[in-house]
């Protein structure tokens, strides 16, 4: 992507986070995570940019400085010592462009902090992230799963944003890591199976003024019944409530 398109992007990308941020306090999880998902995308191309020139770097040094002099160049000029300085100054320049970028990367996950800060204010919801770095990228729960490496990158997947872990399985099957979600199916002819009505998946509703983080005891949002949460504040899959209960 060249500099016009990646500045148009951040132009538009900004009006679209100020908009959010503005009433970030009633913002749904989507809403939030779309721009933090706009914003990981941009940086993801930075630090991809810098990824490229520190190898660059890398592959430069362990090749060497050259050893034959270009037709132009006298002997006098293309000596030893002249190769070495050249390549070295070769060589920083591919690092230093390198850290440039990401610098650049970190610039722009920055401007995702006062999002992240609203996400921790209200006890957080459960995320997705699919990685894009390699073909065949699993959907992971968290950024930092003992499957990746610090040269992840990730894609977020917002339409899932607050949905309950079962609803994914469902979406993306095998794609989702078994490292994350133990439960997660492992055969390619893995099909969903039928949902079951007596079954509810529902969520208390934290935006509602009742709604207090640190109650071990939550009420189901869709069917109104009572459970205790998990440890990631999470009711889990129960049975419906009839309403005498």
């Amino acid at each position: 992507m060249d500099r016009t398109t990646r500045t148009e992007r951040t132009e538009k990308a900004t009006k679209a986070a100020a908009v959010v941020l503005a009433a970030i306090e009633s913002a749904t999880p989507p809403a939030i995570d779309a721009v933090l998902a706009e914003v990981w995308a941009r940086s993801n191309e930075a630090f991809r940019d810098g990824f490229q020139k520190t190898d660059s770097a890398r592959a430069l040094e362990k090749k060497g400085p050259r050893t034959r002099r270009y037709y132009n160049e006298t002997a006098e000029v293309a000596t030893p010592e002249f190769f070495a300085a050249e390549h070295a100054a070769a060589v920083a320049k591919l690092r230093a462009e390198g850290e440039a970028f990401y610098a650049e990367g970190r610039a722009i996950r920055a401007e995702g902090d006062p999002f992240e800060a609203e996400f921790v204010r209200r006890g957080g919801w459960l995320r997705y992230f699919l990685v894009v770095s390699s073909p065949g990228g699993h959907v992971h729960r968290e950024r930092n799963c003992s499957t990746c490496n610090p040269r992840t990158l990730y894609s977020w997947i917002v339409e899932l944003s607050d949905c309950d872990e079962i609803e994914m399985v469902k979406v993306h099957g095998v794609r989702a890591c078994t490292t994350c979600f133990p439960d997660a199916p492992t055969s390619p002819f893995y099909v969903a199976a039928a949902p079951d009505p007596t079954r509810c998946e529902g969520q208390p509703d934290r935006n509602s003024p009742e709604y207090d983080p640190r109650r071990p005891w939550q009420r189901c949002s869709e069917c109104g019944k009572g459970a205790r949460v998990t440890k990631r504040g999470r009711l889990p899959r129960h049975r419906r409530s009839t309403g005498s209960e």
